[in-house]
């Protein structure tokens, strides 16, 4: 479906009962709660975590969970996805000038990509977003890739870094 362009944002919705998409436009100065209120099927929220051994493995995907402490104690808030030699990757990124710091490095890093030897991981934290954070957000964001890229015995480009949670908060990257 290509939807009308007009002046006001489009919100995506998967209709699950259709399995289409179905673009809904944004009511201007109203939350999305507002905006897919008149879905006819809106999209459930606050959903029941799946059953670890319903899940089916990927292939060339690896996945480990830490509880690195980044806001709270207690919580798994560090992924890192380890991604088979070869795995191909694309990103989409925001379009928006202001950007957090780990969309700025990931856009470097998937720009910088050489196709023999592509993406090898990405690290996600939550608790901060390392968004407006200025240099020191960036340069976190990097240490963050060369950390893991140490570990994982490839370069620091490899990685892709993500963030989310708390805005203008610096990212503990000690702790990760």
């Amino acid at each position: 479906l290509e939807p009308q362009r007009n002046r006001h944002a489009l919100l995506c919705v998967v209709a699950r009962k259709w399995a289409a998409t179905t673009f809904v436009p944004a009511v201007p100065g109203k939350n999305t709660n507002t905006a897919t209120a008149s879905c006819p099927d809106p999209m459930p929220v606050n959903l029941a975590p799946p059953d670890p051994h319903a899940l089916l493995p990927v292939a060339g995907v690896e996945l480990g969970v830490a509880q690195a402490g980044m806001r709270k104690t207690g919580r798994k808030d560090l992924l890192l996805i380890r991604l088979e030699a070869g795995a191909r990757v694309a990103g989409v990124f925001t379009q928006n000038r202001f950007c957090a710091a780990p969309v700025v490095v990931a856009r470097q890093h998937l720009s910088m990509v050489d196709p023999d030897n592509g993406v090898r991981a990405l690290v996600i934290n939550t608790g901060v977003a390392n968004a407006g954070t200025g240099q020191a957000g960036l340069a976190h964001a990097r240490q963050t890739c060369a950390d893991a890229a140490q570990l994982l015995g490839c370069t620091a480009t490899q990685i892709l870094p993500f963030s989310t949670g708390v805005i203008m908060e610096p990212l503990p990257v000690e702790r990760i």
